[in-house]
């Protein structure tokens, strides 16, 4: 049996995945994580094979959780499944020691196929990475080449964006910056704009994502 550790934020993804994993019977789902303090403390007390891992969590940054998590568990298989393909997200993991990058729009069964091959020490990317990996490979695009939108915004927009992250509304970033709500509502449109989002979740999630190799 592969005994397999889900960690991601959303109850409904992680209910979700766990149905659909539970049905190969090679595949034993020891427990769920919604956050990195509850991955690291699961990972230590029930060791699991392989750990199926969320980009973006809640608590430190991914790429700090991966190079702890080898530290306590240096035989511990992790792999990514994130929505995100960001080149420099990617890099930076597989730097860290992840041993794929799986997209969410995988199927259960290219999942549960990722998790079969890396317990035999393969590698498993989704397409769209292997297709971005060649392409730093063959040196068409430069593997520090991203661009970060974050960069675009000006000092206090990003004050705000910072706010945002910690869980604050609008009003509790108006007290903080001593500011008035219509600023800040001035401001928070600017970070949609520069970022390219609709909405407060996606703009923190975008925040959280750039960190990873600062």
């Amino acid at each position: 049996m592969i005994r397999v550790i889900l960690a991601d934020d959303h109850p409904v993804v992680r209910a979700g995945i766990r149905m659909a994993l539970a049905q190969n019977e090679d595949i034993d789902i020891l427990g769920e994580a919604g956050t990195t303090e509850e991955v690291l403390l699961m990972v230590e007390q029930n060791k699991p094979d392989v750990l199926l891992l969320d980009a973006v969590l809640p608590g430190m940054r991914t790429k700090a959780l991966v190079q702890a998590l080898l530290r306590l568990r240096p035989r511990l298989h992790i792999l990514i499944l994130s929505a995100y393909k960001d080149q420099r997200l990617v890099m930076g993991l597989l730097r860290a020691g992840v041993e794929g990058y799986l997209l969410k729009e995988e199927s259960m069964d290219d999942i549960a196929t990722a998790i079969r091959d890396v317990m035999k020490g393969k590698k498993w990317f989704s397409t769209d990475i292997v297709n971005m990996l060649q392409q730093v490979a063959l040196g068409e695009v430069s593997p520090s080449s991203t661009s970060n939108p974050l960069e675009t915004l000006t000092a206090r927009e990003k004050e705000v964006l910072e706010l945002m992250v910690q869980g604050m509304n609008n009003a509790a970033i108006a007290q903080t910056l001593f500011i008035s709500m219509r600023t800040v509502k001035f401001h928070v449109g600017n970070i949609y704009g520069k970022l390219g989002v609709d909405n407060r979740t996606d703009a923190v999630l975008l925040a959280l994502k750039y960190r990873e190799n600062q």
